[in-house]
């Protein structure tokens, strides 16, 4: 699992598992970078140039040679005051998060040395579906909504349905096998179009069985409509 942090390293204590492997935003790098090329260089086109050339080697491994480059830059050009604080603060922020900044190893990894497409994922995944209008969400539903959220937005939403569809059945019918292939055989004695709504008519046989099976049918609506139409009906609940 790879982590893109953006969060600058002396400003927060990061610690991260074994299985996280740390990643500064290589825009911030070059945001750094871009700061350095002004010290140096007043023109646009040279100052472009200049980051250029170090973004490249930064993105080839050679990150500790881009920081000595900048120092003896530094001390060749003579810069005091202002530039050499600037000029000391960047190459610490480099050298600090050296570690973080081993982009060929990253590219070779294939793991994202930017964190757009995390913020892009975050936008639609997170804030699209928990910052609507009106909603106010407890640490526990917002978990539960976002991993939905998160099988609904993959490839998992149909296996997913059906392992629900299968723990629901086991957890709720858990005699169901006894049934198995039984059709009710006292309702055949009916017309088609009776079996399908039997509460409709008024002519029933002399006595027969009903079952009611309660999570599909309502239960007490249909059982005064049988009592009231025939009373010699017999009603299983199941």
């Amino acid at each position: 699992m790879a982590m893109v942090a953006r969060l600058r390293s002396q400003e927060y204590n990061l610690t991260f598992s074994a299985r996280t492997v740390p990643i500064l935003d290589i825009l911030h790098a070059l945001a750094y970078v871009w700061e350095a090329a002004g010290l140096f260089e007043k023109e646009d086109k040279q100052r472009k140039a200049f980051t250029r050339e170090r973004l490249l080697r930064i993105l080839r491994g050679d990150v500790q040679g881009v920081i000595s480059g900048l120092r003896r830059m530094g001390t060749t050009h003579k810069l005091s005051g202002k530039a050499a604080e600037d000029l000391a603060r960047i190459c610490g922020y480099l050298e600090k998060n050296s570690d973080r900044m081993r982009y060929d190893e990253y590219l070779r990894q294939g793991y994202p040395i930017a964190s757009g497409v995390i913020e892009g994922a975050c936008r639609h995944l997170v804030k699209d579906r928990m910052e609507r209008s009106g909603m106010r969400w407890t640490l526990e539903g917002a978990r539960s909504m976002l991993h939905v959220r998160a099988t609904f937005q993959s490839d998992h939403w149909r296996s997913f349905l059906d392992h629900r569809i299968k723990c629901e059945a086991q957890l709720n019918h858990q005699h169901r096998e006894i049934l198995g292939d039984y059709q009710p055989l006292t309702l055949a004695c009916l017309p088609a179009e009776r079996r399908l709504h039997p509460h409709q008519y008024c002519h029933w046989p002399n006595r027969f069985t009903v079952l009611v099976v309660p999570s599909i049918l309502k239960t007490r609506r249909l059982s005064k409509t049988l009592s009231a139409v025939r009373p010699r009906c017999t009603t299983h609940l199941f």
